[in-house]
């Protein structure tokens, strides 16, 4: 029950996750191969994280390691927890609604109606998060982010716009006017 959010699919393509917005919200991740199987429900951060439930699950990826990063966007965390539905880390970002990876920088799209919004640029040491810029606090909210596949550029997508930024100083490099109801963005591996 409830709107889904968030869907990704592992790196090695054998699983996928489902992120659901309804409070308190949960992760389901299924299996691909070898046949569509339900393999479990993550319902919390997982112990350490000093949360007992997600609030709102909106932006979901899996990140190199093979573990999802989640937007909480209802208690307003960016938090990283393995398939098995164990605590990794967490990290404050208020309004947190989309995620991309690229290397070691991530980056969180806030989706607050009424704003100010912004992408978070952080960079990912291993032990934890630290940012390194934030990008356009202008823009409406974000629903969806993306790295270029060299990591060159990031994306920000609107309900009505599409804005590219340099990932290195968070310069606007240029908008487009787009749909209404755009709900995520992604570029193919030919950087298009």
């Amino acid at each position: 029950s409830g709107g889904h959010f968030g869907l990704a699919v592992s790196p090695d393509e054998r699983l996928m996750a489902v992120g659901y917005s309804e409070f308190p919200g949960r992760i389901e991740v299924y299996s691909l191969v070898p046949a569509f199987a339900h393999v479990r429900t993550i319902s919390s951060p997982g112990p350490g994280s000093g949360r007992d439930a997600f609030g709102l699950v909106r932006g979901l990826k899996f990140n190199a390691a093979g573990n999802l990063l989640v937007c909480d966007g209802g208690k307003g965390y960016l938090h990283e927890v393995t398939v098995d539905g164990g605590w990794v880390r967490s990290v404050r970002i208020t309004s947190a609604f989309c995620v991309a990876w690229h290397r070691d920088v991530v980056a969180v799209g806030t989706g607050y109606c009424g704003g100010p919004n912004y992408i978070k640029l952080l960079r990912d040491t291993g032990a934890g998060w630290t940012p390194l810029r934030d990008v356009d606090s202008g823009m409406g909210c974000c629903y969806g982010v993306a790295f270029s596949p060299d990591g060159s550029l990031v994306l920000g997508v609107t309900l009505t716009k599409l804005y590219v930024y340099d990932a290195g100083t968070g310069a606007a490099v240029r908008s487009f006017e787009c749909l209404r109801g755009v709900g995520d963005i992604c570029f193919t591996g030919r950087g298009e």
